[in-house]
């Protein structure tokens, strides 16, 4: 058993089925590891999130966007325009067997690599 205050608990929205619903948080927490945790994303940032139609790519797009961070999703197909990830996602670049036109595009949507304007600090 596992005490958890009331004020934790949400309801199951009625989309989702139980297994669905008992998986989400795994995602979320995986996410905020990497995003949060890991990675110290912060507002103005920007990040290419690999994987953005799986459930953890969703959920980093979703924590990131809530941090302010600019958000580009990658994946082999588009997630569908009404989920969450979708709204998160500032640019979307499929990824196809072309990594120098993945890698063009990624560049084209975050205005090309930024230089430190003083490297010597």
């Amino acid at each position: 058993m596992l005490a958890i205050p009331t004020t934790a608990l949400a309801r199951k929205p009625t989309r989702l089925s139980f297994e669905e619903a008992a998986a989400t948080g795994v995602n979320f927490v995986t996410a905020w590891l990497g995003t949060v945790e890991t990675a110290r994303l912060a507002e103005g940032e920007s990040i290419a999130v690999i994987g953005v139609t799986g459930g953890v790519g969703g959920a980093v797009a979703q924590i990131a966007r809530s941090l302010g961070a600019h958000v580009i999703g990658l994946a082999r197909t588009p997630r569908a325009d009404n989920t969450p990830a979708a709204s998160a996602m500032d640019a979307f670049v499929p990824l196809d067997n072309d990594a120098q036109h993945i890698g063009e595009q990624v560049m084209e949507v975050t205005g090309g690599p930024q230089r430190d304007p003083d490297p010597g600090l």
